[in-house]
């Protein structure tokens, strides 16, 4: 059924002030416009002019995206504008024809479906200032979710599909240029945003990000990128002189780390700690960094960056004499001639591993290797059952 366009009561504006006065109270608020600049708009009517004219978006998208509003509410604010309304007209899946005709597809994906834009890259118009969507080949100044979902797709699908990297800004440089200006103030006057982007750039310097980031195959435009990069010798020479300030910044660290647990350098410090069974990662967490920049260190002492099967068993073998050393000092500290008497006294009185481990200050695994050898049986370890009101299937 035709649905007739409501007729909203607002007279037209003259200058500014009754303009801004004849937009909806709801569409002035701050919030509003702390949305509208971080899509990169500075005012109400620049944004309605691309959403409903440029994009041509329907009145409840753009609803939802400025504030939940109604559709009326947006009636009202193109009116004050004197901002057109479109004719309704019959949804697209129901039409006969499209309103606009596409160019000819640059190919097909393997499901059939066309592309006009080439893969791996983001087509840009400098003249007009605006990307092409793969999809309807129609130029925007940002292929946002709300235009992928009129085709149906989501931006995850969208990036996939046409090998652009992950993460990838689908919209203009100006755009782009406009959203990072605004960063820029949101970092100089929120102090919460300069933790959260603190926290993260130390859990970057830790590797940390490294086992959360999704392990994925580098897309079509990252490899693109590569390729036409490894054939300038500019590019050449910019990586070689990133490689050796990343090496010069590696070794700087490695002197600052040696030096503050009191040694003259970090070979020697390294060769201490190898010395005493430490391995790699005992030394990456007392230097608090990640492993590949302790195998870098490695490389720098020893020339190699992985240990022997032998040596990685004489670095086991070590540790568990000086945990097995310590824990026969706890012992005798508590009053028993040996670590066989206490573990036999502790077990007499009902004591598990984790508190016998826990009064003697070593691991748990430690407590069932010197039970064995005193040749007492470790107690079973019973898993407490999942209620019946949780378990699944």
């Amino acid at each position: 059924a035709m649905v007739s366009p409501v007729r909203p009561r607002v007279a037209l504006a003259v200058d500014a002030a009754e303009l801004w006065r004849a937009v909806p109270g709801v569409l002035r608020t701050p919030t509003v416009a702390r949305r509208l600049h971080r899509l990169g708009f500075d005012d109400l009517e620049s944004y309605l002019r691309d959403r409903y004219v440029d994009q041509r978006a329907s009145l409840q998208a753009i609803a939802r995206e400025l504030s939940a509003c109604s559709r009326e509410t947006v009636l009202r604010a193109l009116h004050a504008y004197q901002i057109p309304q479109r004719e309704w007209r019959t949804p697209r899946r129901y039409r006969s024809a499209p309103a606009e005709v596409p160019p000819p597809p640059c190919g097909h994906l393997p499901d059939g479906t066309p592309y006009y834009a080439p893969l791996g890259t983001l087509e840009y118009d400098e003249d007009l200032q605006r990307v092409r969507c793969h999809l309807c080949a129609r130029w925007m100044r940002w292929v946002n979710h709300t235009h992928l979902a009129t085709h149906g797709w989501t931006q995850e699908e969208y990036l996939e599909a046409f090998g652009l990297s992950w993460g990838r800004a689908l919209h203009t440089p100006e755009l782009a240029e406009h959203r990072r200006t605004w960063m820029r103030g949101a970092l100089a006057t929120d102090p919460r945003l300069r933790e959260g982007l603190a926290m993260g750039q130390e859990r970057a310097r830790r590797g940390q990000l490294v086992a959360l980031s999704p392990r994925r195959p580098p897309p079509l435009e990252t490899r693109l990128h590569v390729k036409e990069g490894q054939r300038s010798d500019a590019t050449l020479a910019l990586h070689r002189k990133r490689r050796e300030a990343a090496v010069a910044r590696q070794l700087r660290e490695e002197q600052e780390d040696a030096a503050a647990h009191g040694f003259v350098d970090f070979p020697s410090y390294w060769r201490a700690r190898r010395a005493a069974g430490w391995t790699l990662v005992q030394i990456g967490r007392e230097l608090g960094r990640h492993d590949p920049w302790i195998r870098l260190a490695m490389a720098h002492v020893e020339g190699r960056a992985h240990l022997t099967p032998e040596e990685a068993e004489h670095a086991h073998t070590t540790r568990r004499r000086a945990a097995l050393a310590a824990a026969e000092q706890r012992a005798r500290e508590l009053g028993f001639a040996t670590l066989s008497d206490y573990l036999v006294e502790r077990r007499g009185r009902g004591w598990g591993q984790k508190r016998t481990a826990l009064e003697l200050g070593v691991g748990f695994k430690m407590v069932r290797a010197a039970l064995l050898l005193c040749g007492l049986e470790p107690i079973p370890v019973v898993r407490p059952s999942m209620p019946r009101s949780r378990r699944t299937g």
